[in-house]
C-alpha cells in the first residue's frame, strides 16, 4: 500500500517541477531576451540562407523571439539577381519570420520549422536566350540533401522547412522589359513531403498595371517537382485553374482593354512529364456570354477540352486535339504551333459537324455588335477548313435546310448552301474556281475571309423569291440582290444589316418593287440601283 501511495506523490512532484521549469523560462523570455544582443548573428544568417539558393542575401536587422515559439525576425530581407537577368531583385520582402525547431535548441545546430514572408514581391525574368531568373535559385536548392518537412525526429539530415508567403506580388519581365503582368495578393507555400520531392501550391489574382482591372477571378496551381541533374529534365506533375473570371475584366488582364464580352471564364490545366516535354490536359468553360449592350433570352455556354504534347519548355505544341460538343452536333481542332510566341505560323485543321446554324449566329451576335439580335436561323453547318502559314485559312462549308428570319418573317426557306473553296489568303481571295484574285493593292500580311453566294433565293415579301449574288470577305467585296420584293419590308430588314443606311434611300416609300441593287467595297461600301427599280403589282 506505501508503494501505491508513493507513485501519485511522485507524479505530483514531476508535474510541479514541470510547471517550475516552464515559468523559468517564461521569465527568461520576458527578462533576459532584451539583454541578447543577435544583430552579431545577422551576417552569419544572411550567409546561411545564400549558400542554401545559391545568390547573395542581405538582411537590415535580426531580432530574437521565444514566445509563442523560438525564432528570428529577418527585416528588409533582400535576395539578388543574377546579373544575366537584370539588377532587381529576384525578391524583397519588409519582414520575414524564422520559427525554430524547439527540438534543435538542444543541438549544435538550428532547424528551422518554417519560414513566412510577408507582402514579398518577386521579379519572374524570362531572358532573350530562354533561360528564367528561378532556373538556377531551384536546381541550387535541389543539389542541398535535406530530410522531409514533417519527419517527427531529427537526423543526420536537416528537415526541409515549411515556406510559405502572404499578400505577396509576382512581376513579370521579358528580357529588360518590364510587362504589366503580375499576380496580387498572391498566397504561396513550398515544402518537401519526400526526400526527392518539393511540393508547391499557389494561389493569386492576375492582374495587369496599366489598366484598371478588377474581379479578374482566382488562379491556383498546385503540384509537384523532383529533383534532376538539369532543369529541363525536372519531373514536375502541375494542376491549375482559373476560376470566377469576368470575362470583361479578363479581356483588360489579357488584352489591356474591355473587349465588350460579359460572362464567365473558367480554364485550367493538367501538366505531367519535365518541362523539356509534357503532357497537358486543358479545358475553357465560358458561362452566360454575351455582348455588354445585349441581353439574350439564352447567353451562350460553351466547354472546350484538348490534348496536346509540349515540347521545348512549352514552347511547341504538338498533337492538339480538341474536342467541344455543340447543340446536337460537335466541333473539333487538331494542329501544331512550333513556337507559342508566333501563333500565325501554326497548322490547323477546324472541323464543324451537325453544328446548329442558330448557334454559329448567336456566337456571330456575341463577336460583333453589327449582327442584329432579331435575326434567328435554322438548319445546321458542316465544315472542313485548315489553316497554314502561307496558305492561310482553306476549306469547304455546307448549310443543310438553312433558314434565316428577322421580325418573325422568314427570309430563306430550308435551302442548301454550298461554300467550295473557301480561303483567308495573306494575299489573294480564292473563291469558287474561276473567281479572279483580287487586285494587287492588298498588303502581304492582310488576311480576309472570301467567298460567294450563288442565286440565294430570299423572301422580301414579293410574288416571287428575289435572289441574291454575293461575294465577301471580312467586310464585303459584292453584293447584288435581283427581283421583286415589298419596299416596306425590305426596309425593314436592311435596316437589320450594316447595309441598312444605304439601301433605305434607294428603296420606294412603299408598295411592291422590282430590285436591282448592288453594293460594293472600295474604301467604304456604297450601294447604288444598277437600273431604276420598276413598280411591280402588289401581292394579294
Amino acid at each position: 500500500m506505501s508503494e501505491i501511495g508513493a507513485q501519485p506523490k511522485r507524479s505530483r512532484r514531476r508535474r510541479i517541477a514541470m510547471a517550475l521549469g516552464l515559468i523559468v523560462l517564461i521569465l527568461i523570455a520576458i527578462f533576459a531576451l532584451p539583454m541578447i544582443n543577435v544583430g552579431r548573428y545577422r551576417l552569419r544568417v544572411a550567409q546561411s540562407i545564400s549558400e542554401a539558393i545559391g545568390r547573395p542575401v542581405h538582411i537590415d536587422n535580426i531580432t530574437l523571439s521565444m514566445l509563442p515559439t523560438p525564432g528570428f525576425t529577418l527585416e528588409n530581407f533582400v535576395i539578388s539577381e543574377d546579373p544575366e537577368f537584370g539588377a532587381e531583385p529576384v525578391m524583397r520582402a519588409n519582414q520575414v519570420h524564422v520559427t525554430l525547431r524547439l527540438s534543435s535548441l538542444w543541438r549544435r545546430k538550428l532547424e528551422a520549422s518554417s519560414i513566412s514572408l510577408t507582402e514579398p514581391s518577386v521579379n519572374l525574368v524570362r531572358a532573350e536566350n530562354g533561360r528564367w531568373n528561378l532556373q538556377g535559385i531551384l536546381m541550387h536548392a535541389t543539389q542541398v540533401d535535406a530530410a522531409p518537412t514533417a519527419q517527427p525526429k531529427a537526423g543526420s539530415k536537416p528537415r526541409f522547412p515549411y515556406i510559405e508567403a502572404t499578400s505577396a506580388r509576382v512581376n513579370l519581365k521579358l528580357g529588360n522589359e518590364k510587362t504589366p503582368f503580375s499576380l496580387t495578393e498572391a498566397e504561396f507555400a513550398l515544402w518537401l513531403p519526400n526526400p526527392d520531392e518539393w511540393r508547391i501550391r499557389l494561389e493569386a489574382h492576375p492582374s495587369r498595371t496599366d489598366t484598371d482591372a478588377s474581379d479578374t477571378g482566382v488562379l491556383r496551381i498546385e503540384g509537384t517537382l523532383k529533383h534532376a541533374d538539369s532543369f529541363s529534365q525536372v519531373p514536375i506533375d502541375l494542376h491549375g485553374v482559373w476560376t470566377k473570371a469576368q470575362l470583361g475584366e479578363t479581356s483588360k488582364v489579357l488584352t489591356g482593354a474591355d473587349a465588350g464580352l460579359r460572362g464567365t471564364l473558367e480554364w485550367g490545366a493538367n501538366v505531367k512529364g519535365t518541362f523539356a516535354e509534357s503532357n497537358v490536359q486543358t479545358w475553357i468553360k465560358l458561362e452566360g456570354l454575351r455582348r455588354a449592350e445585349f441581353f439574350p433570352s439564352q447567353p451562350i455556354s460553351a466547354e472546350i477540352r484538348c490534348g496536346l504534347r509540349a515540347t521545348n519548355r512549352f514552347l511547341t505544341l504538338d498533337d492538339v486535339k480538341c474536342e467541344a460538343p455543340v447543340d446536337a452536333g460537335a466541333v473539333s481542332l487538331a494542329g501544331r504551333i512550333d513556337d507559342v510566341r508566333e501563333p500565325e505560323k501554326a497548322e490547323i485543321q477546324l472541323g464543324l459537324h451537325q453544328v446548329a446554324a442558330d448557334t454559329l449566329l448567336n456566337w456571330l451576335k456575341v463577336a460583333s455588335s453589327r449582327v442584329s439580335p432579331q435575326w434567328t436561323a435554322s438548319g445546321t453547318i458542316d465544315a472542313d477548313l485548315t489553316y497554314g502559314a502561307v496558305s492561310g485559312w482553306k476549306g469547304n462549308l455546307t448549310a443543310n435546310k438553312l433558314g434565316l428570319s428577322a421580325k418573325d418573317h422568314e427570309v430563306i426557306k430550308d435551302q442548301t448552301v454550298e461554300l467550295t473553296d473557301v480561303a483567308v489568303t495573306p494575299v489573294v481571295f480564292k473563291g469558287r474556281p474561276g473567281l479572279n484574285p483580287e487586285n494587287n493593292n492588298l498588303q502581304g500580311d492582310l488576311r480576309r475571309y472570301a467567298f460567294t453566294f450563288d442565286r440565294l433565293p430570299v423572301d422580301l415579301g414579293g410574288k416571287n423569291p428575289a435572289q441574291i449574288n454575293g461575294r465577301f470577305d471580312s467586310h464585303l467585296s459584292l453584293l447584288q440582290i435581283t427581283g421583286e420584293a415589298d419596299a416596306a419590308e425590305t426596309r425593314d430588314l436592311a435596316l437589320l444589316t450594316p447595309l441598312g443606311d444605304q439601301i433605305d434611300p434607294l428603296l420606294p416609300k412603299d408598295g411592291s418593287t422590282q430590285l436591282n441593287l448592288s453594293c460594293e467595297r472600295s474604301s467604304t461600301i456604297v450601294c447604288a440601283n444598277i437600273a431604276p427599280p420598276a413598280r411591280v403589282a402588289r401581292r394579294r
